[in-house]
């Protein structure tokens, strides 16, 4: 089964004052669910057994309910996070090379991905994440009705890890400035994400050290990228060394996300860094290093 591809989006890098961080001694926010919208992203082709969406759709709020998120679709509510939830399911038969497009034996399967938007409390400013779930069994053939139900049970099986896994993002984003600090060490690669966007937002300077630190030994491809976004959006001059360090024009995305935040950070060392590499010999680094420097002199 084709997996739906990730999305990542790195926060805009910006010089605005950042929004003021929650007190130290706040309580863990209340998120709101706002907007949910679900999905059937299966090619109709590959649909022997279709699901009902609006069935669909019950199953995310029930799993989002019961895990204790609050769902009033177009809300404001004061001093609370806001998160938009768009749910994308694919399932069906998955075969070696792709989904079957008939009844037939094979692993009966369910993809979701959730892309979120989040909006701290009283904030205009939102931040974007993704939560990915899947689940898998034998299913041994029969007629569209047998198919349906093991579809149905694939489906609803990572619902209440999703669930789970939002709120405790949401959580997590609600901490201060040293309570983000310690979840860039979590064991869960969601919420060391997370935690690296909301230190990026607030333009959180004290945690440079700590992300310069989680950069060199993060493993995670899509949480490494977040904290490069992150120590681009604070835009601190001590990160230009560790930044630096992670440059490879081997790996064209990581080293557009580093020239990227390079461009914020500045100074003497990143010049001279973008003098060695201006000299590339791929024309796609050296028009990286122009557009860079072109910001660079835009820089109140």
């Amino acid at each position: 089964m084709r997996r739906l591809a990730p999305l990542l989006l790195l926060a805009a890098c910006s010089k605005s004052p950042p929004p003021a961080a929650p007190a130290p001694d706040a309580a863990p926010p209340s998120p709101v669910v706002t907007r949910l919208r679900v999905i059937d992203a299966t090619p109709p082709t590959h649909r022997p057994a279709a699901l009902d969406r609006a069935a669909l759709e019950g199953a995310m709020k029930a799993a989002l309910e019961d895990a204790g998120l609050t769902i009033e679709p177009g809300a404001r509510p004061e001093g609370r996070w806001r998160v938009a939830v768009e749910a994308r399911v694919i399932y069906g038969v998955a075969l070696d090379d792709g989904l079957a497009t008939t009844v037939q034996p094979g692993e009966a399967k369910a993809v979701w991905e959730l892309e979120l938007k989040l909006r701290p409390p009283d904030t205009i400013e939102a931040m974007h994440g993704w939560l990915e779930a899947q689940d898998a069994a034998p299913f041994a053939g029969g007629d569209a009705a047998a198919l349906r139900a093991a579809l149905e049970a694939r489906v609803k099986a990572p619902l209440p890890r999703l669930a789970r896994g939002l709120k405790r993002q949401v959580e997590v984003l609600g901490r201060d400035v040293p309570g983000l600090v310690d979840a860039l060490s979590d064991e869960d690669a969601d919420v060391r994400k997370a935690a690296a966007g909301r230190l990026g937002m607030l333009r959180a300077t004290a945690a440079v050290p700590a992300l310069a630190a989680r950069v060199e030994q993060e493993k995670d491809r899509s949480v490494l990228l977040r904290m490069v976004g992150a120590l681009s959006e604070i835009g601190d001059d001590r990160a230009a060394e560790v930044l630096i360090g992670l440059a490879n024009p081997r790996d064209r995305e990581l080293l557009r996300a580093v020239v990227d935040a390079l461009s914020v950070v500045g100074g003497k060392r990143v010049e001279d860094f973008f003098d060695i590499l201006s000299s590339h010999d791929a024309a796609d680094v050296r028009a990286m290093v122009r557009e860079a420097r072109a910001r660079l002199r835009r820089q109140p």
